[in-house]
């Protein structure tokens, strides 16, 4: 007898086919054979003729070696024993080779990262052999753009960057989670390298290369221009200047001070406030991508020589932005007259006005020649139902409608502005007629024209709110605005009518609070005028409040008292759905 394979190398559990063949090659008949192995199967009993053969299969899944031997035997025909015979075959377990595997993978937590920001590290060990490993240790190169915190688990004793472990079994995995802060010192990337040693596992290591990103920041561009350059002296010279936010987040409390030369005289400041030889603008807000203008119009005074002058201008914001321009301008005196002219204008206000108002005159005077005037004397005449109340500079003279004023000198290029109040007894048209002389003989005059109606309309006044504002209805009555702590309430007042409203003369408020504990409203403070910015939270904190708010105008028109709630929450939770 005999197998394909006297001796085979198998996986553990792998299937092993057996074959046992026994065959007669005698010249006299078998009977009662039977076929017995070592691995415990039997077959028979059966016959063989002569030469015949017979063939038995199985099968096993063996974990360990296998020496199987096959032993056959019968009887002839007289009834004699025949045999045994016998034949082997073997079966050899291929044994897996034993060891540890380990890895290390690390991975961060986002990427690309904000400077500033915190950034998580998550380690993976794994031993994935068939043996366990020993006595590793995991050692971490943070970046020194990188400020550890803390770790899971935490780090050896003395350490912020060496974990060590005894045993990793197999199959197993160890994971440590870093936590830390990207500093922001202008990098645009970090570099981490974590690496790892053991007794039986090997060495190996990992590197985490994160991008980072600039925290967002508003960045400011300021240009400034000017038109016409070069500029005759005498003349009017307009810049423009343009800031604008080029950066990712918002610029807040902007201010843009433009420092202009002595001999410029600004004539529009386009809302700023102008401060000695400073122009200042105050913008609350200047969004990514947005922009603002502004336009300063001036006068150049008279010089006598050609020269450049220069304006500085520059921008800041409470988050650190900077920026500034500067803009050359040449003037060169105008051409040589050797007489002083006068030119003299007188404008009103607010034009129409209210009966029993105040009607305010600009009179402006000024020397466009080349000498200075002498003796300069500039005469008013007011009309029938106008009285004067104040000027400054205060008159030389006044004598019942006539006041008049007298300068010393008016130098070349010099302007000279007087600032005229009178007070409205009557209706209708009133012209005002004014003259400005000097003793070279120089001349001119001006009138002005002022309408008188009747002002019997009271002034409205609204609250404005500067910040986030939330409005809720309450039941479809009243509205209840909820701000945080950051927004301030100012008074907008305007009188009416228009034309012909008398100006307002006064706005009055007063604040309540509402007191939890005993469910009334405290006064915080009676009837006031007012006079800037409301910040409620400074009054009394967090909570509910009421404004009451009224205006007079200077005719003695009352408004009828305003009054809003207004609840200064801590938390955005505290707002009801709107």
């Amino acid at each position: 007898n005999g197998t394909w394979f006297n001796h085979v190398i198998v996986d553990p559990g792998q299937i092993v086919y057996w074959n046992i063949t026994v065959k007669n090659n005698g010249d006299d008949p078998l009977t009662n054979v039977y076929v017995n192995d070592t691995n415990g199967k039997s077959f028979g009993p059966f016959n063989l003729a002569v030469n015949e053969s017979i063939s038995f299969y199985y099968e096993t899944n063996p974990v360990k070696d296998v020496n199987n031997t096959a032993t056959a035997e019968g009887k002839d025909s007289d009834g004699d024993k025949v045999g045994p015979v016998n034949d082997w075959a073997s079966v050899e377990i291929y044994q897996v080779p034993v060891f540890p595997e380990l890895s290390i993978v690390k991975d961060d937590s986002q990427d690309p990262v904000i400077a500033g920001k915190k950034l998580a590290y998550t380690i993976h060990l794994a031993n994935a052999g068939n043996a366990p490993a020993y006595n590793i240790t995991v050692t971490e190169t943070y970046d020194e753009n990188f400020l550890y915190v803390n770790a899971t688990p935490p780090p050896d004793a003395g350490t912020n960057n060496r974990w060590t472990f005894s045993v990793l079994r197999e199959q197993r995995s160890i994971v440590i989670t870093v936590n830390g802060i990207v500093l922001d010192n202008g990098e645009s990337y970090i570099e981490n390298v974590v690496e790892f040693t053991s007794d039986n596992g090997g060495s190996g290591r990992d590197t985490e290369t994160t991008t980072v990103i600039p925290p967002p920041s508003p960045s400011l561009e300021i240009i400034k221009s000017d038109i016409p350059d070069p500029i005759e002296a005498g003349n009017e010279l307009i810049y423009t200047i343009i800031l604008s936010n080029n950066g990712n987040a918002n610029a807040t409390n902007v201010v843009v001070k433009d420092v202009f030369d002595e001999i410029l005289i600004i004539t529009e400041a386009d809302g700023g406030t102008v401060e000695g030889n400073t122009i200042t603008w105050n913008i609350p807000s200047l969004t990514p991508g947005e922009n603002v203008t502004f336009t300063v119009k001036a006068t150049v005074k008279i010089v006598d020589v050609s020269m450049i002058i220069t304006n500085f201008v520059n921008a800041t914001c409470i988050e650190g932005a900077y920026a500034e321009d500067t803009e050359k301008t040449t003037v060169n005196p105008p051409p040589p007259m050797g007489n002083p002219i006068l030119e003299i204008t007188k404008t009103d206000k607010y034009d129409p006005v209210s009966y029993r108002g105040d009607v305010e005159y600009e009179i402006t005077v000024k020397n466009i020649g080349d000498a200075d005037a002498r003796n300069v004397i500039v005469r008013d005449k007011l009309p029938k139902g106008l009285n004067y109340v104040y000027a400054d500079p205060i008159p030389d003279e006044i004598n019942g409608s006539f006041i008049m004023w007298q300068f010393e000198k008016i130098m070349v290029g010099e302007i000279v502005s007087i600032s005229l109040i009178t007070n409205v007894q009557t209706f209708g048209e009133l012209i005002n007629r004014i003259n400005v002389t000097c003793d070279e003989g120089a001349y001119d005059e001006d009138n002005e024209t002022t309408s008188v109606i009747e002002d019997n309309e009271p002034p409205y006044t609204k609250k404005v709110f500067h910040g986030e504002v939330h409005n809720v209805s309450i039941w479809g009555i009243y509205t209840v605005h909820y701000i945080p702590k950051s927004t301030y309430i100012t008074l907008k007042s305007k009188d009416y009518p228009i034309p012909g409203a008398s100006g307002v003369n006064h706005t009055y408020y007063r604040i309540w609070k509402w007191n939890i504990s005993n469910s009334k409203w405290n006064l915080l403070f009676n009837w006031k005028e007012y006079h800037g910015n409301i910040y409620l939270y400074k009054l009394a904190s967090y909570g509910k409040y009421e404004i009451e708010f009224y205006s007079i105008d200077r005719v003695g028109n009352v408004e009828e008292w305003k009054w809003n709630d207004v609840y200064v929450y801590e938390t955005e939770d505290e707002i009801p759905d709107e």
